[in-house]
């Protein structure tokens, strides 16, 4: 069984914002504006996921079966002094369905 967390979060600028960036607010330009702050996400992604998605400690059975390099911090968990997402690494949420496994 697996359970995967998230938050999903929509939002919108309102119009008085956006015509600081282009005073001539219109459906294109609207659509300019996010597409860009879409397209600066996405090129800047990893530095949101070091500085927001840290976890350097979780549970052991994230690794059961596998070799790892992981100190141990007590019982159940695992601690790695230099990581920043292990969520989103190598030990971090897979979906075997998807890889054919």
């Amino acid at each position: 069984m697996q359970c995967v967390a998230g938050i999903h979060y929509n939002f919108s600028i309102d119009d008085d914002s956006l015509r600081l960036f282009n005073k001539d607010l219109n459906k294109e330009t609207k659509s300019d504006i996010y597409l860009g702050l879409i397209r600066n996400f996405k090129r800047n992604f990893w530095f949101l996921l070091y500085f927001f998605g840290a976890s350097p400690i979780f549970d052991k059975s994230f690794v059961s079966g596998r070799n790892h390099s992981i100190k141990n911090t007590n019982k159940s968990d695992l601690y790695d002094e230099y990581a920043t997402s292990l969520r989103m690494s190598e030990v971090g949420y897979q979906s075997y369905h998807k890889k054919g496994s």
